[in-house]
Formats: C-alpha cells, structure tokens, sequence
C-alpha cells in the first residue's frame, strides 16, 4: 500500500522542516543579522514556512483520510495542524511583518511567543500522528 509510506514521508517532512526552521535557523539568523533585518527576514521566511506547512499538511492529511487503519483522532488533529499553518500564514506572520516593520519590540515579542508555543504544538501533534501511523498501519 503506497498511501503509509506516502503519509509517513509528508509527516516526516513537515515534522524536520519545523525542528529545522523554529530550533536551526531562527536562533542562527538572530544571532548574526543586526536585529531589525533579522527580524523581518525572520518574518518573511516564516511566510514561505508556513505556507510550505499548510502545503505538506494538507497533503498528509489527505493521505490520512484514505488509510482505513488511521483513527479519527488522528485526522482530527492533523486537520487541526494543518488549519495552524493556514491561519499562521494568513495571520499571524503578516501581523509579524506590520510589528516588524514599525519597530514594535513589544508587539514582536508577544507573536514571536505566540508563534513558538504554535509551532511546538504542530511539531508535537505532526509527531504523535506519524508515530501513531507507524505503528497502526506500517
């Protein structure tokens, strides 16, 4: 059956391109950019991050819905993840890129939290689900 390995793959995709952007490179970048080009490079980044996300979730959760042996949960909450990356691309990273851009530290410092507590919860719901599909359907 093609669609596990498939689903597993765009799972583990998703779940690395999160460990890589939130935990590698955005550390990396505030520590060698001046902080206001880091901060808006950061911001239009996670754009594309986002919309990568929203890209690779979907298309796991497609997956998802047809292998018979992934529970509701799963697709439940991998509809959930990928609703995240949606509503991150289309609201939060431009809110980013306003705060940003107006020099509002504090502004920026409350989404960036908001985005890191985000962003954790896609990386741990992307991993519960793959290892739930593993050990379900592999």
């Amino acid at each position: 059956m093609l669609g596990v390995p498939a689903a597993l793959m765009m799972m583990g995709m998703l779940a690395g391109a999160n460990v890589l952007f939130a935990a590698v490179l955005k550390p990396v970048l505030i520590r060698l950019l001046p902080q206001t080009s880091a901060r808006s490079f950061i911001a239009h980044m996670f754009s594309l991050y986002y919309l990568f996300g929203a890209a690779l979730s979907g298309v796991s959760l497609a997956l998802l819905f047809n292998l018979p042996c992934v529970s509701m949960m799963a697709r439940l909450v991998m509809s959930l993840c990928c609703v995240g990356y949606l509503m991150a691309w289309l609201q939060l990273v431009p809110r980013l890129v306003m705060f940003s851009d107006r020099h509002d530290g504090d502004a920026v410092q409350r989404l960036d939290r908001a985005i890191q507590v985000l962003n954790t919860a896609q990386w741990a719901v992307t991993t519960a689900v793959f290892i739930q599909t593993f050990q379900v359907c592999g």
